[in-house]
């Protein structure tokens, strides 16, 4: 699953994804906004990368408690949980 070289804004917050194995996004500043349901249809080993620029993971208000320990994160400068 990939973005563009444009600052993108990936809301999977409400989608179920299956068997993903990388979600990768390009230049300039990224948002992925992620939530447990949509962390469970992630391959163990998932790679999420941003690339270059101020990129960030956001939680939704409802997953305050991402787990992201079997989830390979590259160029990404904040991980905020509750949304926020």
């Amino acid at each position: 699953m990939g973005g563009t070289a444009l600052a993108d804004t990936l809301d999977l917050s409400k989608t179920e994804l299956k068997n993903i194995q990388r979600i990768e996004t390009l230049w300039t500043d990224d948002t992925i906004h992620l939530s447990t349901k949509t962390l469970n249809g992630l391959s163990s080993g998932c790679i999420i990368d941003c690339g270059e620029g101020s990129d960030i993971i956001l939680g939704t208000e409802e997953a305050d408690n991402l787990d992201l320990s079997n989830v390979t994160i590259k160029n990404i400068d904040k991980v905020a949980m509750g949304g926020r």
